[in-house]
């Protein structure tokens, strides 16, 4: 089983703001043997609502911290169709075609300077990979136990992520998965040039502390 060539993104709201239409445009020029799918909102819950049973669409709906949506949405799509997914802020540095080889079931990378967890700004796997289904199941035992109420990459990022990943490499030593430079290095960019730009200027707005998941 191959890496399916399609990539896929998450945005906010029900409209594409036109800097990411920009970006969009960018990344199917120069990778036009790749399918590109953007995801919104309401897209997402269909998505997990009908592909999972009932009991876990219940669970996924307690999330009422967008992120941890989005989270939960980049395991799920992954893990049903195979293929890309990079946050929205993310840019394409290098060809995929020579990233990606025939033999790679899965592609990951460290965060940067750690030798323990994994980033999840970018994925790459095979479909039905049981890194992806693993991770799933702790987020799913994190949201059932309300575990780190207000920390969205230990409910739901990196660190479900992190310890999935842990435990399939030591259980399976003999694998297809390849290990890259921290956070993608020469592969992705982590923060495109425009969303920094965006960033700037954006005024921060001031949130209360709430949970993550609805009471």
């Amino acid at each position: 089983m191959s890496i399916p060539k399609v990539i896929y993104q998450a945005y906010p709201g029900d409209k594409i703001p036109l800097y990411v239409k920009w970006e969009i445009w960018k990344l199917k020029k120069t990778h036009p043997p790749y399918k590109h799918v953007v995801y919104m909102d309401n897209m997402i819950d269909d998505l997990i609502k009908y592909n999972f049973n009932k009991q876990v669409y219940a669970q996924y709906s307690k999330l009422q911290n967008r992120v941890a949506k989005v989270n939960f949405f980049c395991y799920s799509i992954l893990y049903f169709n195979g293929g890309i997914y990079m946050d929205s802020t993310s840019s394409i540095y290098n060809n995929l075609d020579k990233i990606i080889r025939l033999t790679d079931n899965a592609i990951i990378a460290h965060e940067k300077g750690s030798k323990d967890q994994f980033t999840n700004s970018v994925l790459i796997f095979e479909r039905q990979h049981p890194i992806l289904k693993k991770t799933l199941d702790i987020i799913l035992d994190n949201i059932s136990n309300q575990k780190y109420t207000d920390d969205v990459e230990s409910a739901t990022g990196s660190l479900p992520f992190s310890i999935a990943v842990q435990q399939y490499l030591k259980e399976n030593p003999n694998n297809n998965i390849r290990i890259v430079e921290d956070e993608y290095k020469r592969i992705f960019i982590r923060k495109n040039f425009i969303s920094k730009i965006c960033n700037f200027f954006r005024i921060p707005k001031k949130h209360k502390s709430i949970s993550i998941y609805k009471s």
